[in-house]
């Protein structure tokens, strides 16, 4: 080759040269314009893959029925170079993408602009025969956003990292933020005083500061001793719960639980109470003759019901709030665990095993809670089990029983039937003790019967002296007893002449002995007490069996009604005995005027009386005959009214029609139970689980059951005739306004709306279960929880109960249990009070701390002394000194001036407890009470073990809702991408140059994955895509969209 070339002419080697320099200068054109071709190719494919996007949204919307902005905003989301790989030319001076660098960055680059680039109104089109473009009008409008919780998943973590790291401190510097920023001026702080939800809590806190600190004493309960359930069944545990109660109450005390003995300790201590009580005063009358028997009984009354009524019930605060709290422990365990058949099998199960160790610690188990309530909503087979565990694992023979036949000890192991045991108990041994009452009085007027007899005779002549002298100073006046019948008093009123005397009132009474009148009033006394213990009996009893809900209950109302009629009885005997009482009047031997037999005679002493009436018209002394009336109008005014409420139709004819209406009664009575004693069969759990509470209750059963009860159809027409005048005179219907019966049987088979009204949330279990969860839309919204807005009670304690169940498996060791002592702590802070010492030297004394809280506070603005001009009076900032009173023996005097220099420090702080230093609370504040929930109160403190356990179960909490979260965030980001992410991922489309110049572009974009629905097969898959540039400039539009595959 050498050889060659060096044998060639010199043009020969020029023409060489010149020829490789052409083709290597032909080589670098051709390179040059292919690369600046593929550059140009480049740009076009990159406002193509941008504009892509934006298609997508508006076809996505219109086929799939997915929102336009939310597909946007997916999709602007995106990566650049993940989406387009690493040459994608997104600016004009620069080629290549950052990890950071995200679809909608580009956006204001290619089309001028970074939201709403693609026109809103902008149709699918097709060309139609003619290839005119025409537009789509069978479109979806793009309703479906999916749904998301981000931000609540957000604050919940937020949360539960906030709570590991809780401190007075943090809580300090979050008060001092809020000051400044929510409080920060006027208008801030009006919304807040202008709030009226509020403004009622604070006047509710403020209003009620008996009852809250009622509830703060039963909250604030003791911690067990170690060893209080050592050894102790289910069974003797509920038994220690409720003797300890009754030993709060009477002072005895048993070292042994196998038994409960609430109900007889608790009935006799009140049965003695009363007892000493009458005992005690009626010694008074045996050593003072001047006390009045009446006003006796008065004083006994009095005594009893300031026993009753003064006792200091907060000294069973503890006891009860265990026993209530191992109540409903117990009685959830039971509910869940279906295994146990039979309440007995868990009650026999020693109460220290490891599984019941929260309620061992004095803690509430929420978990057990939720579930337990749960499923009672779910069915009413767990209400039934519910009702079983609180009712049906008692003994059978201590829950029924009568004056008759009455069990040694009636304690049940349940508070609720011991407390109706107790009542029963009471009421059948007042019984005895009215009867020894009565044979004390006996015993008392045999002792005393001569002095006895003088103060009546004393009484008697001292009534008539002052009676009948208006008529007469010459009348004298007699009273003796005959040795033939020691028992009878007679009174006689006469005038004495030479050789006789002229009698004007002749009256035999049996005060004493056997057929007088005291012993019948002690009859009529005995049967009282005959009658409501039959009655209390029949009450009692039947309550019970609605609770305890057997099929075949021994329990009749023929005790109640014999026992009522005999009751009548005595009484018609006591008023009708003519022996006992029988009074001759006479105008002085010459006329009879009246013969009083027996109370009854008195009653119609004005029918009586017509003849002297009559006498003395005839002698003209008519001004005597209106002083009888007078005398006599109490009398009469009673006749008027027996006649007005039905029990006569003829004042004249009193004494035989009242007579007859008794007779009637007395026997009317018994035969009414033989018809009616079926018609209280109630069925309590069918009744908690109506359906359809429009129109109804749970009680509506119970009160119209026991209207046809006491009111039956059948017997209508004998209610009216002779149960209407007893219901006239209990409700003093003069006017005569109850027509029927029916009119009362109505009103009390409608009773049940008054106590359960008809916006009454509690109607039913179901209404319940299925109310309406309100939050306010806004809270929903912001949360992404718009599909809370109309859960229901049930479902939303199912959802609950569902992640607790499943973050227990996960996390066994894990538990949801709390020392609800800090409730205690929460309510005795609301309780606090403060004196305010302002700087003009107004006070305010024993001020509720948040009352005055929200009374003065203040906008942030005027916290600066300098500039006080338009600071309200009552501002807290104007505060000079304050006295905090928090209970428990707690005041603490600071002066504001130590504070006045520290913005960082406010009267907000120290009254929800932060103190000066701002690193401890102070005790029994809010931030203290909140401190043993969430801690933060120092180590030395004694409820810092609380507070660490209080806060690792409310961190719990947030884990339970976090798990929940993170599960429902994965479900819903499934939902998402096969409802729409399956769609608008880069795999489902392509697109294809059609061509492209200066001013405008098209493209075809085709889906490579579409859906089922009937626009979508009528739509297609391929589009034709044109953008424009109309205006010189380097922004583009999207100009049309057209479906090439439409089928019209």
């Amino acid at each position: 080759m050498k050889k060659s070339v060096k044998k060639a002419k010199p043009w020969v080697i020029g023409l060489i040269v010149v020829f490789a320099f052409i083709s290597g200068f032909l080589f670098f054109v051709k390179s040059y314009v292919d690369s600046s071709k593929q550059n140009y190719l480049n740009k076009i494919q990159s406002y193509i893959d941008a504009s892509s996007y934006l298609a997508k949204s508006k076809i996505l919307k219109n086929v799939e029925d997915l929102n336009e902005d939310y597909v946007n905003q997916k999709l602007s989301e995106q990566y650049l170079e993940q989406e387009f790989g690493k040459d994608f030319i997104w600016k004009p001076d620069k080629t290549n993408t950052t990890l950071k660098s995200k679809i909608s960055d580009i956006y204001r680059t290619y089309f001028g602009k970074s939201i709403d680039v693609i026109e809103k109104d902008l149709k699918l089109q097709y060309r139609d025969n003619k290839k005119n473009l025409v537009d789509i009008t069978d479109l979806k409008n793009g309703e479906f956003v999916p749904k998301n919780i981000d931000k609540i998943t957000a604050l919940t973590k937020s949360s539960e990292d906030f709570l590991n790291g809780f401190s007075p401190s943090f809580a300090s510097l979050g008060l001092s933020l809020f000051q400044s920023q929510v409080l920060k001026n006027e208008n801030n702080l009006k919304q807040i005083k202008d709030n009226n939800i509020l403004k009622g809590v604070v006047n509710f806190i403020n209003n009620n500061q008996s009852l809250i600190n009622l509830l703060s004493k039963i909250f604030s309960t003791k911690k067990v001793e170690k060893d209080y359930y050592k050894n102790l069944t289910i069974k003797q545990a509920f038994n220690k719960n409720i003797n300890l109660i009754s030993s709060s109450l009477t002072g005895e005390y048993h070292s042994h639980h196998d038994e409960d003995h609430f109900a007889n300790d608790v009935s006799e201590f009140f049965i003695q109470k009363v007892k000493t009580t009458v005992l005690e005063e009626w010694q008074k009358v045996k050593n003072d003759s001047k006390i009045e028997i009446i006003d006796k009984f008065k004083t006994i009354f009095t005594k009893v019901k300031d026993e009753l009524f003064k006792f200091d019930y907060l000294k069973i605060a503890d006891n009860l709030f265990r026993y209530i709290q191992s109540e409903l422990y117990f009685a959830m365990y039971y509910v869940i665990n279906e295994d146990l058949k039979d309440p007995s099998e868990l009650l026999n199960q020693k109460i220290e095993d490891k599984k019941f160790s929260a309620l061992v610690n004095n803690k509430l188990d929420f978990s057990l809670l939720i579930n337990g309530f749960t499923k009672v909503l779910e069915n009413q087979k767990y209400a039934t089990r519910l009702l079983d565990f609180l009712f049906k694992r008692v003994d059978k023979t201590k829950v029924y029983f009568d004056h008759n036949k009455m069990p040694e000890n009636i304690g049940t192991s349940s508070l609720i039937l011991d407390i109706i045991n107790a009542l029963q108990r009471t009421i059948l041994r007042a019984n005895t003790l009215i009867r020894e009452a009565i044979e004390g009085l006996e015993t008392y007027i045999k002792d005393n019967m001569y002095q006895l007899r003088e103060k009546i005779r004393t009484t008697i002549i001292g009534f008539l002296k002052s009676k009948v002298n208006a008529f007469s100073h010459s009348v004298h006046f007699g009273y003796i007893h005959t040795h033939e019948d020691y028992n009878r008093l007679t009174v006689q009123i006469y005038t004495n002449l030479w050789l006789t005397k002229l009698y004007y009132v002749d009256a035999n009474i049996y005060i004493f002995g056997k057929d007088g009148l005291i012993t019948k009033i002690f009859d009529l006394f005995k049967q009282i007490g005959n009658s409501i213990s039959a009655t209390s009996s029949d009450s009692f009893n039947f309550l019970k069996h609605v609770l305890y809900r057997d099929s075949n209950p021994n329990i009749g109302f023929k005790d109640n009604f014999v026992e009522i009629s005999k009751l009548i009885e005595v009484g018609h005997k006591l008023f009708s005995d003519q022996k006992m009482l029988n009074i001759n009047l006479s105008l002085g031997g010459l006329k009879q005027i009246a013969n009083i037999k027996g109370i009854y005679g008195i009653l119609n002493l004005p029918n009586e009386l017509d003849s002297l009436k009559s006498l003395l018209n005839t002698f003209g002394l008519s001004q005597f005959t209106k002083k009888v009336e007078d005398g006599v109008k109490p009398l009469q005014n009673i006749l008027d009214l027996l006649k007005d409420f039905g029990f006569i139709t003829d004042t004249k004819k009193f004494v035989e029609q009242f007579d007859g209406y008794v007779q009637k009664i007395i026997k009317y009575l018994p035969k009414k139970y033989e018809s009616v004693n079926t018609q209280l069969n109630y069925d309590l759990i069918s009744n908690l689980y109506l359906q359809d509470t429009s129109q109804t209750n749970f009680l509506k059963e119970f009160t119209t059951r026991l209207a046809e009860f006491l009111f039956p159809t059948n017997n209508k027409e004998d209610d009216d005739k002779l149960l209407l005048p007893v219901i006239r005179l209990v409700r003093f219907d003069k006017e005569n306004k109850i027509k029927s019966v029916d009119q009362i049987k109505s009103a009390l088979a409608n009773y049940s709306e008054k106590i359960i009204s008809k916006d009454s949330l509690f109607k039913s279990l179901n209404d319940i279960k299925n109310l309406k969860i309100k939050l306010p839309d806004v809270v929903l919204k912001h949360l992404g929880i718009e599909n809370l807005e109309n859960l229901t009670i049930l479902e939303l304690l199912q959802i609950i109960s569902k992640y607790i169940n499943e973050f227990n498996k996960h996390n066994p060791n894990k538990s949801l249990t709390f020392d609800l002592s800090s409730i205690g702590y929460f309510l005795k802070a609301l309780s606090s009070k403060v004196d305010i010492t302002y700087s003009n030297g107004k006070k305010e004394e024993n001020k509720n701390l948040i009352k005055a809280l929200y009374d003065d506070l203040d906008s942030f603005n005027h916290n600066n002394d300098e500039n006080p001009r338009n600071r309200p009076e009552d501002s807290f900032y104007n505060w000079k000194s304050v006295v905090l009173k928090l209970g428990d023996g707690i005041e603490k005097e600071i002066y504001l001036n130590l504070i006045k220099n520290d913005f960082s420090y406010s009267p907000l702080h120290l009254l929800l407890g932060i103190d000066l230093n701002k690193v401890q609370y102070i005790k029994n504040t809010i931030g203290y009470a909140l401190g043993t929930l969430v801690g933060g109160i120092t180590i030395d403190d004694e409820n810092y073990n609380l507070a660490n356990e209080n806060r690792d179960a409310v961190i719990t909490i947030f884990a339970i809702i976090n798990f929940t979260l993170q599960n429902q965030v994965s479900i819903l980001k499934n939902l998402e991408y096969q409802k729409a992410g399956v769609y608008y991922k880069k795999d489902s489309w392509k697109t294809q140059l059609i061509k492209s110049s200066d001013k405008e572009i098209k493209y075809h974009l085709i889906r490579n994955l579409t859906s089922e629905n009937e626009i979508s097969k009528k739509v297609g898959n391929r589009f034709e895509v044109t953008l424009t540039n109309d205006e010189n400039n380097s922004y583009w539009k999207i100009s049309n969209i057209v479906a090439l595959d439409y089928k019209n």
